[in-house]
């Protein structure tokens, strides 16, 4: 058998452009803050359902969800879900044409890679007074969107 060889260059870009803080600079990563960002559609987007509802016209439905969500929502429902973020995966240089951009400039990587995701207006979906809070908080590009981790019993 041969040698595993991890190909992390340990550049920490995946961290500094994850919305939620999931991926962590020393390496962790929080799974629950990853999955309800990322996977928020696939709760079944009652919550949508039910803003549908409430919502007396288009203007005040439209207070609450962006056009941009209101179609990912719909795709999920009509289609199957997709995750929210892949921005880490988007930023890793690791990788024949990324590790070259990479190593030969690594400022001008971070300003056409990394910049424009961090950058990116969009509602991120986190559980209130939780660190991915925090962080959504720092970002003044992002939108906060609370959202209720409920357990059930059996």
């Amino acid at each position: 058998m041969g040698k595993t060889v991890y190909p992390c260059l340990k550049c920490r870009l995946c961290a500094a452009v994850c919305p939620t803080g999931a991926v962590q600079k020393d390496g962790s990563f929080d799974f629950l803050a990853f999955a309800i960002h990322s996977y928020r559609d696939w709760s079944g987007g009652l919550d949508w359902v039910e803003a549908l509802l409430a919502s007396k016209d288009l203007e005040a439905y439209r207070v609450r969800f962006h056009d941009r969500e209101t179609m990912s929502l719909w795709q999920g429902m009509m289609f199957g879900c997709n995750h929210k973020c892949g921005y880490c995966q988007a930023v890793c240089p690791v990788g024949d044409v990324g590790m070259t951009r990479y190593l030969a400039d690594k400022k001008g990587y971070v300003q056409e890679v990394v910049k424009p995701l961090k950058k990116r207006a969009e509602p991120v979906h986190v559980v209130a007074g939780s660190q991915a809070e925090t962080r959504v908080k720092g970002n003044p590009y992002k939108e906060i969107r609370h959202t209720e981790v409920t357990r059930s019993v059996r």
